[in-house]
């Protein structure tokens, strides 16, 4: 397993990200995850410069995007990254209706399709973040997800931090542990996103700030097996922290979860 931060939620003006992606890998970090829009903002030369340093620094890249990626952005971290491209993962759309709100099944199937089109003939794995969570999910979009369902590089992402919010305030996730929340994924576990909240709202906080128990999480990743990238999705500007006021958080986070994961 490799350990991953999402570098876009730190970056700010005057700190290059090729910089940015050093301190990373000088905190201990061996995966970075960045945004399509991240890698479109930057310069050729900067681009160039990210690629070396990934390089240098031997690190894993993931994408985590959304279902208004472009072709260019897609093209733009496949070309880049090449074969330290691990995943590149999507937050699948939403529909309101009389009904209440529903994942949007072929809208998020279209833009995973274009995903798996762009990666075609590489080892890149890809998915959407928490759907379809369970086999009661995956029924009611399969009509919309079969296509994929035969691709080998077709999974999901997990969302710890979402995940937390469902066990503690869902009825249907009444009683259920984070060893039986893994045990129920349709599709392979590819990523994990890891933050912390207090069980009642999102809030994309560091470790030990909320009441997610990541000591189980570990448990239930080891249970399945799970080999991919632990990302720390933690939101500074959410903590009431700059960019470099969170480094030690993002550091202590990371130091943290490797203990769990060994133990």
């Amino acid at each position: 397993m490799r350990c991953g931060i999402a570098v876009w939620l730190y970056v700010e003006e005057g700190k290059p990200l090729p910089q940015l992606v050093r301190e990373f890998a000088d905190l201990g970090f061996d995966a970075i995850s960045f945004r399509c829009e991240t890698i479109l903002d930057v310069d050729s030369a900067a681009r160039e410069e990210l690629a070396a340093v990934m390089d240098e620094r031997d690190l894993t890249a993931t994408v985590h995007t959304h279902c208004g990626v472009t072709d260019e952005g897609l093209n733009a971290v496949v070309g880049l990254f090449a074969d330290r491209l691990y995943s590149i993962t999507l937050d699948a759309d939403h529909v309101d209706d009389s009904r209440g709100k529903f994942w949007d099944g072929p809208a998020t199937a279209a833009v995973l399709a274009r995903v798996e089109r762009t990666t075609r003939g590489t080892p890149v794995l890809f998915g959407a973040e928490d759907f379809p969570r369970d086999a009661l999910a995956l029924g009611h979009y399969r009509d919309d997800l079969a296509p994929l369902l035969n691709c080998p590089r077709y999974g999901i992402l997990v969302d710890i931090g979402h995940m937390n919010l469902h066990l503690r305030s869902k009825q249907y996730y009444r009683g259920v542990t984070p060893e039986e929340y893994f045990g129920r994924l349709p599709l392979p576990l590819i990523e994990l996103h890891l933050h912390d909240n207090d069980g009642t709202k999102d809030q994309h906080q560091y470790f030990g700030m909320g009441n997610n128990d990541f000591a189980a999480v570990a448990r239930a990743g080891r249970a399945i097996g799970f080999d991919g990238v632990a990302t720390i999705e933690a939101v500074p500007r959410w903590c009431d922290l700059t960019p470099d006021e969170a480094m030690p958080h993002a550091k202590a986070s990371l130091d943290t979860w490797r203990t769990l994961w060994e133990a």
